[in-house]
C-alpha cells in the first residue's frame, strides 16, 4: 500500500529484504525506555510467540540510531523518518512532499520528482539544498515565491530613560505626595499649584463626578539594557528567482572576500562594513561646498569639475513685501511675549528684596540666579529700547569690562559705566561673597543710571555679554527692535537678490535670538522664584525639625530621668533583698505579737472590719475549687507562674495574673461576696478603671524564697485565699509603725518621709524588732491551703514564704463605706503622695466614699 500523496514507489523497510535475520538486524531509531501500548514493563517488545527460530532468543540489544541521509548532516534520524529534526531536514522533506501534492505540476515533473526521491543519495542532497533556500516555518511557499530569506544574529546594548505621566485629581495627588513622595501637606499644595499653573500639562475631566485631572510627570526610569536577538526575515517578490547552484555556493565560500551571505550570518559591530574611511570622515566634517559636475565621456579621465553652488531664484516683486508682512506679524508676537516676560522678572526681583536676610547671606546659588536674571532683564529692556527701566539688585564685578578689536569701552559719562567697588579679597573669597549676599542695596542709583546710558554697541562688546549670552548664533545676531523696524523700510526698496537673501538670513537669525531672549527672561525669573520658595520651605522644615528634635530630646531626657529613678528603686530593693532584715528571720512569740483572730462562719454580725482576720473555708470553697474551669485555670497557673517570674528582669519572687470569665472568675466573685459586708460596697465605675477593678479577681503565686514588706495593692481592703503552699504573714498598722520609727526633731515643720520609715524598719536588728512590742499594733499568722485572710486599708503586710515548691492562690480587692476604711484610705492617699505616686484616681474614689452615707 502506497502512502497518500506520493504517487511513486519509495522503498519501504518491508521491501528491502525478505530474510528474517536481516530484517532483525536493520537499524531502528532509538526511543525512550518506556514503550507505548501493549508490552510495557517486563517482557516489553517480545513477539506474540517466543518459541522457535531466532525470535525466541530474548530481548537482545537495541541498535544505535543512524544519522540523517543528507550528505553533510551528522544528526540522528527522527523516529520513523530518514531525516533529522535538529537541522530541519525532516521539515524540509515534509514541505517538499506538501508542495508535490498541492502545486499544479505536470505529470512529467511529478514522475521526475518521484524518481529523484527514490534514491536516498539524490533525495538527501535535494532536501539539504531545499533546507538552505527555504525557511522551515513556511511549508506552503516555494523557492520561486521568495526574493530572499535571511537570519540576522546581533547584540544591542543601550541606555534607556523612561519618563511618564499619570492623571491625578487634587485629593489623589495629595495622597500620592504624602505616601510615595514623603511631602508635607504644605509642600504638596505648593507642588500642585505649580502643576495647575503649567498650561502645557494635559488635562481632562474624567475624575470622580467629572473632577478635573492633571497628567502629572511622576514616572522616571533610567536603566541599561543588553539584548541578544535573532531576526528571521522573508522578503517576497513578484518574479521568479533562481537559486544558486551547489557549484556557485562553493565558489562563493572559497572566494577571496570570504564575505558571502553564508559566512556573514554572525557579523559583529566591529566589522569593516560598520566603519568609515578617513576620507569619508573628513568629508563629513568639511561638507560639500560646491556641486560636482560630471565630465562627458569624450573628455579626458580625471576628477569631476567643481562649479559654484546654485542660488535659488528670487522674485523681487513679491518676496520683499511678503517678508515685510511676516516681519510685522513676528514683531507683534515678540512684543507681546516681552510684555508678559518683563513683569515676571520685576516680580522676581521684588520677591528677592523681601527674601529673608539670613537666607540670602549663605546662599551662593541665589547670587548666581540673581545675576543671571538681572543680565537677561537688562538685555530685554535694551532690546525694547527702554534702558531707563533697567534694574540692578546685586553687584556684578564682570560689568564694565569689554572685548573686541576696537579696545576697551571708554568710561566717560554717558558711554562707559564703571562697576561700584565691592569688597574683594583674593585670600578670603568667602567673606567677599557674604558681603555681596548681604547687600541688596549695595548697588547705587548712580551706577544704574550709568548702566542705562550705555550704548547698544558697547553693551555687546562687554565681556559679561559674551560670557552670559543665552541666545543662539553670533552676538551681532541680536538687535534692538527699533533697529529692526528701521531696517524694514530698506527692505521694500531692495532691488538686488543677493542683498535680499542676506537680509532675510540676518532677519531669521535676529528673530530666533529675540524669541530666545524673552524665553530666557521667563526661565531666569522662574528659576529665581522657585529657588527662593524652596529655600523658604527648607528653612521652615529645618526649624520644624529642630523644634521636633528639641521636643524629642526633652522627652528622652525625662525618660532617662525616670529610668534612672526606677533603676535606683530597683537597686535599693536588690540591696534590701541582699541584706536579710531581721523581721524576716526572727520568731515573734505570742506575748510580743498577737495572733490574727479567726472568723467562724459567714455571718458578719459583730465582726470587726478595722483589723485583719482569718477564716478556714474548706466547705465554702467546694463549689469554687470543684468547678472544672477553675481547676484547669489553677493547674495551668501553678505550672506557669514560675516561668513568668523567671522571665522578668530583675527576677521577681511574686507574680500575678487577672482571671478570665471563662476560668471561673464569676465563682470567685460570688465566694468573695459572701465574705464582705453585705450591701456596703460603693460603685466606683465612674472612675477610670473602676469597673474593671470591681469585676476583676487575681491569681497570685510566690517563690519559696519570697520575702517582702509592702502595702496592699491600690491601698484597698483585700481578701486572700490560699490554694497550695504556706506563707507566714505579719500585719503592722502603719499609723502606729510610723509613730514608733519617727525620728524627726521638729515634727511640726519637717515632712514625714515614708521611704525613710520603711528603710529604718528594714534595718532593724532582732532586738529592734522585738523592741517594737507595745509600740505598734501588729498581728501574725501562717496561712495554709483553703484559708482566707482579710487585711484592711492602712496595714503594712510582711510576707515570708515557707519552703514549699508551689505557693499560689487567688485574691480580690474591694471598697466599703466603713468609717474606719474611709479614714485609713485618706491616710493611704497621703502615703502614696509622699512616695511620688499619682493619686488622682484615689482622690476620686475618696470623694465617692465620702459622698455616700457610711455605717
Amino acid at each position: 500500500m502506497e502512502e497518500e500523496g506520493f504517487g511513486f514507489g519509495l522503498p519501504r523497510e518491508s521491501d528491502q529484504t525478505a530474510d528474517p535475520e536481516q530484517e532483525e538486524e536493520q537499524e531502528e531509531p532509538t526511543t525512550g525506555r518506556r514503550g507505548r501500548g501493549r508490552g510495557r514493563g517486563r517482557g516489553r517488545g517480545r513477539p506474540s510467540s517466543a518459541a522457535g527460530g531466532s525470535k525466541g532468543r530474548g530481548r537482545g540489544k537495541k541498535a544505535p540510531a543512524s544519522t540523517c541521509i543528507c550528505p553533510n548532516c551528522t544528526a540522528p534520524k527522527y523516529p520513523g523518518s530518514k531525516f533529522c529534526s535538529l537541522f530541519h531536514h525532516k521539515k524540509a522533506f515534509d514541505n517538499m512532499m506538501y508542495q508535490r501534492r498541492t502545486r499544479a505540476l505536470s505529470q512529467a515533473d511529478k514522475e521526475a520528482f518521484d524518481k529523484l526521491m527514490a534514491n536516498e543519495a539524490d533525495a538527501g542532497r535535494e532536501v539539504e539544498e531545499f533546507a538552505l533556500d527555504n525557511p522551515p516555518e513556511l511549508k506552503k511557499k516555494g523557492l520561486v515565491d521568495f526574493a530572499k530569506f535571511q537570519r540576522v544574529h546581533g547584540q544591542r546594548v543601550g541606555t534607556h530613560l523612561q519618563k511618564g505621566k499619570r492623571p491625578f485629581t487634587e485629593r489623589a495627588y495629595f495622597k500620592h505626595a504624602e505616601n510615595e513622595l514623603g511631602l508635607t501637606e504644605e509642600e504638596a499644595a505648593e507642588e500642585w499649584k505649580g502643576f495647575v499653573s503649567n498650561k502645557s500639562l494635559k488635562r481632562d475631566n474624567l475624575g470622580y463626578k467629572g473632577a478635573e485631572r492633571i497628567w502629572v510627570p511622576c514616572h522616571e526610569l533610567d536603566y541599561d539594557d543588553r539584548e541578544h536577538y535573532v531576526d528571521s526575515q522573508v522578503i517576497e517578490g513578484s518574479g521568479d528567482f533562481k537559486a544558486p547552484s551547489v557549484e556557485e555556493r562553493k565558489m562563493l565560500q572559497a572566494g577571496p572576500s570570504n564575505m558571502d551571505h553564508l559566512t556573514r550570518q554572525k557579523l559583529s559591530f566591529d566589522d569593516v562594513r560598520f566603519g568609515i574611511t578617513a576620507e569619508q570622515a573628513a568629508d563629513l566634517q568639511q561638507g560639500v561646498m560646491l556641486t560636482p559636475k560630471k565630465k562627458d565621456a569624450a573628455e579626458k579621465a580625471g576628477d569631476d569639475a567643481l562649479t559654484p553652488e546654485k542660488v535659488a531664484a528670487v522674485n523681487l516683486s513679491r518676496e520683499p513685501a511678503q517678508l515685510h508682512r511676516a516681519m510685522e506679524s513676528s514683531l507683534k508676537k515678540i512684543n507681546s511675549e516681552f510684555k508678559k516676560a518683563m513683569p515676571l522678572a520685576i516680580k522676581a526681583m521684588d520677591d528677592y528684596k523681601k527674601h529673608p536676610a539670613e537666607l540670602r547671606s549663605s546662599d551662593r546659588a541665589l547670587l548666581a540666579f540673581c545675576r543671571t536674571l538681572q543680565f537677561r532683564h537688562e538685555t530685554g529692556v535694551r532690546c525694547l529700547g527702554r534702558p531707563e527701566d533697567l534694574r540692578w539688585i546685586v553687584p556684578d564685578s564682570s560689568a564694565g569690562s569689554s572685548v573686541g578689536q576696537s579696545g576697551p569701552v571708554p568710561t566717560v559719562p554717558g558711554q562707559g559705566p564703571s562697576q561700584p567697588a565691592t569688597p574683594s579679597n583674593p585670600g578670603n573669597s568667602s567673606a567677599g561673597a557674604v558681603s555681596v549676599l548681604n547687600g541688596a542695596d549695595a548697588v547705587s542709583s548712580e551706577f544704574v543710571q550709568e548702566r542705562a546710558s550705555l550704548s547698544w554697541e558697547n553693551f555687546l562688546k562687554e565681556a559679561r555679554t559674551a560670557k552670559g549670552k543665552f541666545w543662539e548664533g553670533e552676538l551681532s545676531a541680536l538687535r534692538a527692535l527699533e533697529s529692526v523696524q528701521d531696517s524694514m523700510e530698506e527692505l521694500l526698496e531692495c532691488k538686488d537678490a543677493a542683498v535680499f537673501l542676506q537680509y532675510k538670513q540676518d532677519w531669521l537669525a535676529t528673530e530666533k535670538s529675540l524669541q530666545q531672549v524673552h524665553k530666557g527672561i521667563k526661565q531666569a525669573a522662574d528659576d529665581l522664584s522657585k529657588h527662593m520658595k524652596l529655600k523658604v520651605t527648607e528653612s521652615a522644615r529645618e526649624k520644624r525639625r529642630a523644634e521636633d528634635q528639641k521636643a524629642r530630646d526633652e522627652l528622652q531626657r525625662v525618660r532617662n530621668e525616670a529610668k534612672e529613678a526606677a533603676d535606683q528603686i530597683k537597686k535599693r530593693k536588690l540591696e534590701q533583698q541582699a541584706v536579710v532584715s531581721a523581721i524576716f528571720t526572727c520568731d515573734l512569740p505570742l506575748n510580743l505579737c498577737d495572733a490574727v483572730p479567726e472568723r467562724t462562719g459567714l455571718s458578719t454580725e459583730g465582726l470587726a472590719w478595722d483589723s485583719p482576720w482569718v477564716m478556714k473555708c474548706a466547705a465554702e470553697l467546694v463549689p469554687v475549687l470543684g468547678d472544672t474551669a477553675m481547676q484547669k485555670a489553677l493547674a495551668s497557673w501553678g505550672s506557669q507562674y514560675k516561668k513568668t517570674m523567671a522571665s522578668t528582669k530583675p527576677k521577681k519572687t511574686q507574680a500575678t495574673f487577672p482571671m478570665e470569665e471563662k476560668s471561673g472568675r464569676g465563682l470567685v466573685n460570688q465566694f468573695m461576696q459572701k465574705l464582705r459586708p453585705a450591701g456596703n460596697e460603693p460603685d466606683i465605675s465612674a472612675v477610670s478603671g473602676g469597673k474593671q477593678f470591681m469585676d476583676c479577681a487575681w491569681l497570685f503565686g510566690a517563690s519559696p524564697d519570697h520575702r517582702t514588706v509592702a502595702f496592699l495593692p491600690n491601698h484597698a481592703p483585700c481578701i486572700r485565699v490560699w490554694v497550695v503552699g504556706e506563707m507566714r504573714h505579719i500585719m503592722i498598722e502603719w499609723d502606729s509603725l510610723s509613730k514608733a520609727l519617727d525620728l524627726r526633731a521638729d515634727k511640726a515643720t519637717e515632712e514625714l518621709s515614708v521611704q525613710s520609715i520603711l528603710d529604718r524598719f528594714h534595718g532593724l536588728d532582732r532586738a529592734g524588732v522585738e523592741g517594737l512590742a507595745g509600740k505598734v499594733k501588729w498581728m501574725q499568722c501562717t496561712l495554709k491551703p483553703q484559708t482566707a485572710l482579710f487585711v484592711p486599708t492602712g496595714w503594712l503586710v510582711v510576707e515570708i514564704s515557707a519552703n514549699n515548691p508551689l505557693i499560689y492562690g487567688f485574691r480580690k480587692g474591694f471598697f466599703t463605706f466603713e468609717k474606719s476604711h474611709i479614714a485609713k484610705y485618706e491616710e493611704a492617699i497621703q502615703v502614696a503622695s509622699n512616695m511620688k505616686h499619682n493619686v488622682e484616681r484615689m482622690q476620686q474614689i475618696l470623694e465617692i466614699l465620702k459622698a455616700a452615707p457610711s455605717t
